[in-house]
């Protein structure tokens, strides 16, 4: 499954409630409960078909979505296929769509950033140059 949508405000962290308190070994500090993740908002995830051997089949998918700031660069050059014009893309020799899982990674890596340093690399005026700057490159 593609989430497609990952950001931070999709992680939940959780911690379960403690359980009754125990006193800690002399000289120990008590140890922290876990941490879940969550996701959430699968609104615009993509299930693939899963092979007979339950292998995840490929798919390269067309549709454009998620939020601009975490978009990757492949997903966020996609016109040709929101128009449905596959045909002009895959003539130039591109291949049409692009990989859901690799997406996401790139998605998870700014929000890995964004933790890090408190800010988004890629900010919304930035992300418009930079897709401006594609698409009249490319069209050229």
């Amino acid at each position: 499954m593609a989430h497609r949508d990952l950001k931070l405000e999709n992680i939940l962290l959780t911690k379960p409630a403690p359980p009754p308190t125990k006193p800690a070994p002399t000289g120990h500090a008590p140890t922290p409960p876990p941490v879940s993740v969550k996701l959430v908002d699968w609104g615009l995830a993509h299930q693939h078909e899963l092979a007979p051997c339950g292998a995840v089949r490929a798919e390269r998918l067309r549709s454009r979505c998620g939020s601009r700031s975490y978009m990757a660069p492949e997903v966020a050059r996609l016109r040709d296929a929101a128009r449905g014009d596959h045909q002009r893309t895959e003539a130039r020799g591109e291949q049409c769509g692009y990989d859901g899982f690799a997406a996401d990674v790139w998605s998870l890596g700014v929000c890995l950033f964004a933790m890090l340093h408190g800010y988004c690399p890629f900010d919304r005026t930035l992300t418009l140059t930079l897709t401006l700057t594609l698409t009249l490159t490319l069209t050229s």
